[in-house]
């Protein structure tokens, strides 16, 4: 099959929507844009810039995004590779907007030959600049594209997709029961809503055995109005503190065994920690034993990006940039966790202190001040929550295999290694007529 494939030059197949050299006026609010930073994996991560409405045409007098279009960013990082979604999106500089010609090629194939080596390397070869690498319009049209015809581009792009697609959705779903979680969270440690609702005499709607716990007056404490008889500690109080280490990278022995080694990288959206960019072989793991955090640690971000959350999924050992928590209960891990989440702007104050970078070292880190309820309260908080937390695990392991897969067979079908019958092709589109 591979002799009816065919090189072309990308510029031949596509028409490109380019915003370089334009700096549109940001908001909180509005038409979400796109940016490179949120062009991660394949996929992009929920905007946190916009443009107002009211802008949204002058601003956009280039070219308008459409569902699938593919977007490719084209420096800080170069040659991330996501496709548009439904909804109205604004453009930012730094990433291109790529439709193909649909008598050439579709939209998903082309994301899919974007994330290949092969047109990666070429993307690596064209790029320029010493500070930061990107590459050029100009460039980027020179590149070469090689596509099949367009039924077996529609098999590949189905099967691909077909995966992706498990992924997405159990990414949704772990954020759904992570959302859940942290409602139940914030009801009882921030908002006090059992306590409140005790003290005017309004019903809890908890079972009778979780509502005795909590009580039905408020006191004052250094972290302001806390339920009477809670107490305020430290992050030491509530668990181990440690810091990681990195073991020397000039002893190669050290790494490429099975070890979880954890960087601020590995952290991004993660509420599980599950696989490392990094590993550590037995040597250089049992070279820093005393660095081993167990499973259902409390991983917390400290150096230049600070306040990012995970939690270890078996024993893991982390760099230097991290500070970790192993909790002195089992039971407090979960409320750890979230009242973590909830320090991100207290931990980057406390970071920025007397230093260029963002540095919050680990005597300050442990020093940090904590809520610390009824420890039955806790206990409960954390048999309620267990369960989802545990399928959250369940499916995030579950993406990863299905990302493995989706990796292993993307290069050979892109390539035409792997081929694809005609009657494989017709059985797969069949669904889709």
């Amino acid at each position: 099959m591979i002799n009816k494939w065919v090189d072309d030059l990308l510029e031949n197949c596509v028409s490109i929507i380019d915003y370089r050299g334009k700096t549109p006026n940001k908001k909180s609010y509005g038409i979400p844009l796109i940016t490179a930073k949120i062009v991660k994996d394949g996929r992009l991560d929920e905007p946190t810039e916009f443009i107002d409405p009211t802008e949204y045409d002058d601003w956009m007098r280039r070219g308008i995004p459409e569902p699938g279009d593919v977007i490719l960013t084209s420096e800080a990082p170069l040659g991330e590779v996501a496709e548009i979604p439904n909804g109205k999106f604004a453009l930012a500089q730094r990433v291109f907007t790529i439709r193909p010609n649909p008598n050439k090629m579709t939209k998903r194939f082309l994301k899919y030959f974007f994330i290949t080596e092969n047109f990666q390397n070429q993307l690596i070869s064209r790029s320029s600049g010493t500070t930061v690498t990107g590459i050029k319009q100009s460039e980027l049209r020179k590149l070469i594209v090689t596509y099949p015809p367009l039924p077996t581009q529609k098999a590949i792009a189905h099967i691909l997709g077909t995966l992706d697609d498990k992924i997405e959705l159990l990414r949704q779903m772990n954020e759904t029961l992570e959302a859940m979680a942290r409602a139940l969270f914030k009801s009882w440690f921030v908002d006090f809503d059992p306590v409140r609702k005790k003290a005017e005499g309004l019903p809890t709607s908890l079972p009778k055995e979780i509502e005795d716990l909590f009580p039905s007056e408020f006191e004052d404490s250094e972290l302001g109005e806390i339920p009477k008889g809670w107490k305020v500690g430290k992050l030491g109080d509530v668990g181990q503190i440690i810091c990681g280490k990195t073991p020397p990278k000039s002893e190669k022995e050290n790494y490429s065994g099975n070890r979880l080694f954890i960087k601020i990288p590995d952290m991004h959206g993660k509420v599980f920690i599950t696989e490392t960019t990094d590993r550590l072989s037995e040597k250089g793991y049992s070279s820093q034993s005393n660095k081993t955090l167990p499973r259902n640690s409390i991983c917390v971000s400290c150096i230049a990006t600070v306040g990012l959350v995970s939690i270890t999924s078996e024993p893991s050992q982390t760099n230097q940039q991290i500070n970790s928590i192993i909790p002195i209960e089992d039971d407090l891990k979960f409320f750890i966790y979230f009242y973590m989440k909830t320090c991100k702007e207290m931990l980057i104050a406390l970071a920025s202190a007397g230093s260029a970078t963002l540095n919050l070292n680990t005597g300050e880190f442990g020093k940090i001040k904590i809520l610390l309820p009824n420890k039955k309260i806790t206990a409960n908080f954390d048999s309620l929550i267990n369960e989802t937390f545990e399928k959250i695990l369940s499916n995030k392991k579950e993406i990863s295999n299905l990302s493995l897969i989706r990796d292993s067979l993307l290069p050979k079908l892109i390539s035409g290694e792997l081929e694809l019958s005609d009657q494989a092709i017709t059985k797969i589109l069949e669904p889709a007529k």
